[in-house]
């Protein structure tokens, strides 16, 4: 039987190198087994050599498994353990948080306290300073005061009867200086008597100065005012002449005549498109006494309020004329009235709500601005080329709409309708 070779010492022993050492002595021993020639006491002597070594292997094959079972279970264990360990760590770091929290606190705590008595100990040298002055200054004021006793004393001792004298002769002094003092109080009140009296003379003095040059201010004003309207109404201050020729050939020549009353039949005829009693009105006369009147609409343009003549008269000289008139009155009488009129003349007709269709055929008329179309009468809207009766209906209330959405801006136009209606029934006008 060949000898078993040695594992080299270089090798690592682990559970393969000692499998395949088994396994070279079992072949060796087989073999040796089938070559031996001896009898069977040998060959016996052999076959249980190779059983304790197969027995001997199969309790290595079992402690190493029992090693392996005792290796794995240890694993699990040590994985359970670091499993907590990590489960508690986020814990020791919030522990270890809080303990350097507690320190730094602990420590913030300890400074300031160490800094309270370092003050508590300056305050209380500082004190100790003062006291100390203060005791140096009380020992100087009972030194000083000693000396003025002193010096009283000795005084007292040398002077005796000179100071009962003063002080008799400074009593007096007193009482006539308080007696003088109640004298020159009671005068000083009655003083102070006359001048609250004096004041409220001055006073209202002042205040009746005062309406009186408000009483002149405004009679000035009214003055000023009533004369403005005496000139504007007086029938004489313009009389230039107009001249038209009839159909027959003849030549006529009128006048504008300025009447300082209105007419109360305008509003039956125009409704409110006129100032109505508006306590003025013209008249176009004729030589002739022929006499159209005419009467301010609420957009300062003149209305004709006579027969077929004034188509006749009527023209673009004597309308500019008509209407500067007009609006220099409605200046004074309705300032309202006339900054909408003005306004309106600067506001393009787009702003109206009408339709396209509507607002193009009133620009090819020359409409351009609001006061060009709300200027003309209602009943005169259907002599403009394209206007029919559904396209008049639909101007009407864009105008009133306008007006309103001016109301709201600068507040109401002033009260244009009759006088003598408001006063059974107000009709205060909105547009």
């Amino acid at each position: 039987m060949s000898a078993m070779p040695q594992p080299e010492q270089a090798t690592p022993i682990t559970d393969e190198v000692l499998e395949m050492s088994f396994q070279a002595i079992y072949n060796q021993l087989n073999l040796t087994l089938r070559r031996i020639g001896g009898d069977d006491l040998d060959r016996r002597a052999l076959e249980m050599c190779i059983g304790t070594v197969e027995q001997l292997h199969i309790d290595f094959a079992t402690r190493l498994n029992e090693n392996a079972d005792s290796y794995n279970a240890l694993c699990d264990t040590l994985e359970e353990f670091q499993s907590r360990l990590n489960e508690l760590s986020p814990l020791q770091d919030e522990i270890a948080r809080i303990r350097q929290d507690a320190e730094d606190r602990i420590e913030a705590t300890q400074n300031a306290v160490a800094m309270e008595r370092l003050e508590m100990e300056n305050k209380a040298i500082n004190l100790q300073g003062e006291i100390d002055s203060m005791a140096d200054q009380i020992v100087t004021a009972a030194l000083a005061h000693k000396a003025l006793e002193l010096t009283h004393k000795n005084y007292v001792r040398a002077n005796p009867t000179n100071m009962h004298d003063e002080r008799k002769k400074l009593e007096k002094d007193v009482s006539s200086l308080r007696a003088e003092r109640k004298d020159l109080n009671k005068r000083l009140q009655a003083l102070q008597s006359k001048l609250n009296v004096a004041d409220k003379e001055i006073a209202e003095s002042r205040r009746k100065t005062v309406r009186a040059h408000q009483e002149r201010d405004r009679l000035d004003a009214l003055y000023s005012h009533l004369k403005k309207r005496v000139d504007l109404h007086d029938g004489r201050e313009d009389m230039r002449h107009y001249t038209f020729v009839t159909p027959e050939g003849h030549e006529v020549t009128f006048y504008i005549y300025n009447y300082h009353f209105g007419l109360m039949t305008a509003r039956k005829v125009f409704g409110d498109q006129v100032i109505e009693l508006a306590d003025f009105h013209y008249q176009i006369r004729t030589a002739a006494m022929y006499a159209v009147d005419v009467v301010p609409s609420v957009w300062g343009r003149p209305v004709y309020h006579a027969n077929d003549m004034i188509e006749l008269a009527r023209n673009s000289e004597l309308d500019e004329e008509l209407s500067r008139r007009i609006q220099a009155r409605m200046l004074l009488d309705f300032p309202k009235i006339h900054q909408r009129i003005q306004d309106a003349n600067n506001v393009p007709i787009d702003e109206l709500q009408l339709t396209a269709k509507t607002l193009s055929v009133l620009k090819k008329a020359g409409c351009e601005s609001v006061l060009d179309i709300a200027a003309v009468l209602p009943k005169d809207r259907l002599n403009i080329t394209g206007v029919g009766e559904k396209m008049a209906a639909e101007i009407e209330p864009a105008i009133k709409s306008w007006c309103i959405r001016w109301s709201k801006e600068h507040g109401d136009v002033e009260p244009h309708l009759s006088n003598v209606l408001a006063s059974s029934k107000s009709r205060k006008a909105h547009w």
